[in-house]
């Protein structure tokens, strides 16, 4: 019995060591791994927008969904009017705030407005979609350059600091 006490202490010294480290780690680490996410925003019965993953992964600690290759359509009267994509994406669980990244695309189905760039933020509570970063906003056949864009989701009221329209043999 004697020799059993110090293995027993020691066990009880690993396990709260232990215990310590995954605490730390826990943030880390997805708490859940989920594949083909599906989750819609619904107000007054009308879906406002409406998000597809193929895999994400919830890390509870830090709030957070991160998502690969993501795809939120965004809608009017259940229809949709635009559609966003990227290479990854993190969602915020409580706000619902997304930052997109990697090969964003934006596309506007009534108008066909493209943007293109490499982050993208989207804000419900703003309900805009918005970035520092540069982006390439082709329209109607024209393409211009910016910094600081910001705009509605179906990419109405474009706003863009910096702009620089591109002639058609201009490179982005």
């Amino acid at each position: 019995m004697n020799k059993l006490l110090p293995a027993a202490v020691c066990l009880l010294a690993l396990c709260a060591c232990s215990h310590q480290g995954s605490d730390q780690n826990e943030a880390a680490f997805p708490v859940q791994k989920v594949s083909g996410l599906d989750m819609s925003e619904i107000h007054n019965s009308s879906t406002t927008w409406r998000l597809k993953t193929p895999s994400a992964q919830i890390l509870e600690k830090s709030g957070k969904a991160m998502l690969a290759s993501p795809e939120i359509e965004f809608m009017e009267k259940n229809e949709v009017v635009s559609r966003i994509t990227a290479s990854r994406s993190e969602l915020m669980l409580d706000t619902k705030d997304m930052v997109m990244e990697d090969n964003v695309v934006a596309r506007s189905l009534r108008d066909k407005t493209t943007l293109e760039t490499s982050l993208l933020r989207y804000s419900p509570s703003r309900k805009k979609i918005y970035t520092e970063k540069e982006v390439l906003i082709t329209q109607n056949g024209t393409r211009m350059k910016g910094h600081n864009f910001e705009a509605n989701p179906d990419l109405s009221e474009i706003s863009l600091e910096n702009q620089v329209a591109l002639l058609a043999e201009d490179k982005p």
